[in-house]
Formats: structure tokens, C-alpha cells, sequence
């Protein structure tokens, strides 16, 4: 089982337990993995909030740590992920300072209920950044599917 399975398969639970879908939060990496289990089981997913949260490593700081065979089969995986929308709404929470990952990467072009907010965090500061917080907390308050 891989982690988009067992967070799909714990979200699911909290789905079971309270009887209505749930919203994911995801930072980095863990907002890729938020995204996957939005796409795979929207029944179970009100939305997703990302922050600092790049489709592959290919756009990220790290890409150097890949070999270029490795990153064209992430990129492939990736695509073939995407031609299968994410039919929840999703927050993209992004800074021009990110520092790890790039900025226009974070920029969700596919996904029709995608809404983007800026902020001025470094990529490790988003965790921590009062401003990633708010809108957290504005959109978690705000209506969500039923």
C-alpha cells in the first residue's frame, strides 16, 4: 500500500466517523499526497488546501538528487495522474519566496475549482506563517461541498 492509499484509507475513516466528507490539508510533499486522495476519492473529500505544493520534484530545489531517467518517469506518472481532474475545490496557497519549490509550479491550471493565494513566506516558514494560517482557517469556515 503506498501513502496516497493510507491517507486515503484514514480519511476515509474520519469520512465514516462523522458521516460527511473531509478537508485535507496538505503542506509540500503532504499536499501532493492531499491532492492524489481528492482525485482518487472525492466522496470522501470536502477539499484540499495546499501550501508549498509542486507537482514533482522536477520543479523543486532538489531535483538534483534525481537522476534525469527517474524525474521523466515522475513527470510521466504525474501527467498521467492530471489527465483525471480533481473534482473538489482546492486552495493553492503559494510565495514568490518559497526558496524550494517553484512558484509557478504551485499554480494549478487543471483543476476548474482551484483558487490561488499569495504570501510572502519562505517554503519553511509556510508552516509556521500566520498568514498560511488565516487562510486556512477563512477557507476551512467558508462553505464546502455537502
Amino acid at each position: 500500500m503506498n501513502q496516497t492509499e493510507r491517507l486515503a484509507n484514514a480519511v476515509a475513516g474520519v469520512a465514516s466517523a462523522t458521516r460527511r466528507p473531509v478537508a485535507i490539508v496538505g503542506w509540500s510533499l503532504g499536499g501532493v499526497l492531499a491532492r492524489e486522495v481528492a482525485r482518487d476519492r472525492p466522496d470522501i473529500v470536502s477539499q484540499v488546501i495546499t501550501f508549498g505544493t509542486v507537482g514533482g520534484p522536477s520543479y523543486t530545489a532538489l531535483s538534483g538528487y534525481y537522476s534525469a531517467e527517474r524525474l521523466a518517469a515522475i513527470r510521466a506518472e504525474i501527467a498521467g495522474r492530471n489527465r483525471r481532474p480533481i473534482d473538489v475545490p482546492v486552495t493553492a496557497i503559494w510565495s514568490p519566496n518559497d526558496g524550494i519549490v517553484t512558484p509557478e509550479a504551485c499554480i494549478d491550471e487543471r483543476t476548474a475549482h482551484a483558487a490561488h493565494v499569495t504570501v510572502s513566506s519562505t517554503h519553511l516558514g509556510m508552516g509556521i506563517d500566520p498568514d498560511v494560517w488565516a487562510v486556512v482557517a477563512q477557507r476551512l469556515a467558508g462553505p464546502t461541498r455537502p
